[in-house]
């Protein structure tokens, strides 16, 4: 039976932004057993305040490794 996650972290990181990676280890996991996992975070990285994504648009999707990421647009200067 395959399960589909749906995941909403405002600080989801991969291996290379920096930071804490336990959610897309998690994920990583759980697509090796054939479900599906979405994120949905935002488009700023939580430790330096760079936009993670140049994609016009206030969602962008993204295919992080078979991840489906959603990044909306958050204001940049809440992470300072």
């Amino acid at each position: 039976m395959s399960v589909r996650v749906l995941l909403i972290h405002q600080a989801f990181t991969t291996p290379w932004q920096g930071g804490g990676t336990r959610h897309y280890e998690l994920a990583q996991h759980l697509l090796a057993q054939q479900h599906s996992f979405t994120v949905v975070t935002s488009n700023v990285n939580y430790l330096t305040g760079a936009q993670l994504s140049d994609q016009p648009g206030l969602v962008t999707e993204e295919n992080e490794d078979g991840l489906r990421v959603l990044r909306a647009y958050t204001y940049p200067a809440q992470h300072r």
